[in-house]
């Protein structure tokens, strides 16, 4: 705890007005520092509040950092933006005491951890992965759809290739337009589909990184008016070259005739557009009107509650995580060793899975991100190998299947299942949040110094916006404890 406020009753209302308190104060990190100086009032002073009657910081105790050890939470970030956000400047560091209901913690009877995960910045919803990325992925499926490929053997069908035509590379030739429409269609939906299953995975709906899907998938059914009205693409590319297909062990060369036509529908390049707009948000963050694209400071919540069992010794009780938006979720000690959410059999296992930065009680998918990690690698190695080893690739899909299930699985599912899986891994790959910080340093005490400059913070977005349950821990009202706010 501070020098300063150890000197301070805890009866007593206080009223700070030295910023040099908050300067000379140990803090997570160096980012985390430079921005709550910058971000606080420079005419107004700094209150705070004691703990409440019946709690006390127990937290430079030295058995208080042995219960840190043992039930500190165990955090994964799920998924590469998080990753990429954690390795930047916008991770602030953690901040933890220990809270017991004597001053002595060798005769409490309960005790509480308070973390608080603390973030310089809370990005907006654009993201690289999961907004650039899939436009870029939609204005490849809007031309390859629209895209002809013939392939002439000239060994067989000499010069002239107008006698009979076959596709090479994943690319049938010649789609009818009940086809075409019906891939389009099939696309739309797997994209809406996806957009709604993130966005109400909190039994509500919640604005989420993949809820754009919603719209990205109505916007890419327009190309059925384009089909129907038979609207020419105003961009198309046309190639006619000569390739070489050569078979080293079997001492084996073909010469091929290929006409590429490429199309690039109306729809295409509004995607085009959209991902160099949002990139273009993403690098540089402007101001939108009416739309707040970041704001300072973000903190997530974890309180873990310990109690005695009947030996004395200490064992864990319950937590209360932020579970959106701050409202509250409650685990008991019984429900997260029934869901397998203990690391040790005693650190609360949570994830990390969006921006804002609120948790969901679950382990991190290592088997489901393993194997569409795998089944990238085998869609993408089929795809490659298809390129540069057509052999009679397309000639046994349309004699197993169909010409038509040739064409879906050439045109869609392929491309799909390479993007599906590659999103997949994406959004899911699993990081620890912190692993070899060394919580017996000072930097991350939160003492009420730091509580102070923390909850006056200008503009009032950067607040930390949690007061009377940091300050009143044991309070048994359940009303009380539905959100983390005031």
């Amino acid at each position: 705890m501070g020098k300063f406020f150890e000197q301070i009753s805890e009866d007593e209302e206080i009223n700070l007005s030295a910023r040099d308190l908050v300067f000379y104060e140990e803090w997570p990190s160096v980012d985390l520092r430079n921005t709550v100086l910058e971000r606080l009032p420079k005419e107004k002073s700094l209150e705070a509040k004691p703990l409440e009657k019946g709690a006390y910081d127990v937290t430079r105790s030295y058995r208080a950092i042995e219960l840190v050890e043992k039930y500190k939470p165990t955090i994964y970030l799920e998924g590469l933006e998080l990753r990429s956000e954690k390795k930047s400047r916008n991770w602030g560091g953690i901040l933890y005491r220990v809270v017991a209901d004597t001053a002595d913690l060798q005769t409490a009877n309960r005790a509480t951890l308070q973390f608080i995960y603390v973030w310089t910045k809370q990005q907006w919803f654009i993201s690289f992965w999961m907004t650039i990325l899939p436009l870029l992925m939609l204005f490849f499926l809007s031309a390859w759809i629209s895209t002809d490929l013939l392939f002439y053997n000239t060994d067989v069908f000499g010069e002239n290739p107008s006698d009979i035509s076959e596709s090479l590379i994943f690319l049938p030739s010649f789609l009818r337009l009940s086809d075409r429409i019906f891939i389009i269609l099939l696309i739309s939906i797997l994209f809406i589909i996806v957009g709604i299953r993130y966005s109400i995975s909190y039994r509500q709906f919640v604005f989420h990184n993949l809820t754009l899907f919603i719209f990205f998938g109505l916007l890419f059914a327009l190309q059925i008016a384009e089909i129907m009205f038979d609207i020419v693409p105003p961009f198309i590319i046309v190639l006619n070259y000569q390739l070489t297909y050569v078979i080293p062990y079997l001492n084996f060369s073909q010469d091929n005739l290929v006409d590429l036509s490429i199309r690039f529908p109306f729809i295409s390049f509004i995607f085009l557009i959209l991902a160099i707009i949002f990139l273009f948000i993403y690098l540089f963050q402007p101001k939108i009107p009416f739309i707040e694209s970041k704001h300072e400071m973000d903190y997530a919540p974890v309180f873990v509650y310990l109690k005695r069992d009947a030996t004395g010794e200490w064992t864990l009780d319950y937590i209360i995580y932020d579970k959106i938006h701050y409202y509250t979720g409650i685990l008991t000690a019984e429900e997260l060793q029934k869901q397998k959410l203990l690391y040790k059999a005693t650190s609360p296992i949570l994830v990390i899975n969006n921006t804002w930065h609120s948790f969901a009680p679950e382990r991190p998918k290592w088997i489901r991100w393993s194997f569409a990690f795998v089944i990238f690698l085998i869609s993408m190695g089929i795809f490659l190998f298809s390129i540069f080893s057509p052999i009679n690739y397309l000639i046994f899909l349309k004699q197993m299947l169909g010409e038509f299930f040739a064409e879906i699985i050439s045109r869609v599912v392929i491309p799909l299942t390479i993007f599906g899986s590659g999103l997949y891994f994406i959004i899911h790959w699993p990081t620890k949040l912190y692993e070899k910080e060394n919580l017996l340093e000072e930097r991350y005490h939160l003492s009420q110094v730091k509580l102070s400059a923390l909850w006056s913070l200008e503009p009032k977005e950067a607040q930390l916006k949690i007061k009377k349950k940091l300050q009143d821990p044991f309070n048994t009202d359940k009303d009380f404890w539905k959100t983390f706010r005031d």
